[in-house]
């Protein structure tokens, strides 16, 4: 599924997707052009007529790093949100 990233940091992203979501549901997510994906899951949800707004914490980040604030990505930055395959889950 494709969506919008509205801002990014290293801990995680708020995006905007036009498909409903369930918390907790996991993603690999590259932001962009990048072609790096990275292991994701969504925190938080805020429904919205026509498909949700998200947070997602990265997984790859351990829990106790000290994070910069969250950097503003470009206004409307294409974001690629996949589900991981049956041989990329945990």
């Amino acid at each position: 599924m494709d969506g919008w990233s509205l801002n990014i940091s290293a801990g995680g992203l708020r995006a905007i997707l036009e498909e409903q979501v369930e918390l907790g549901q996991t993603f690999d997510i590259s932001v962009g052009e990048a072609e790096e994906r990275r292991p994701g899951q969504v925190v938080w949800i805020q429904d919205e007529p026509d498909g949700a707004i998200v947070g997602i914490q990265f997984l790859d980040v351990p829990a106790n790093a000290n994070n910069p604030a969250s950097e503003e990505a470009p206004p409307a930055s294409r974001s690629r949100i996949s589900r991981p395959g049956p041989d990329e889950q945990d």
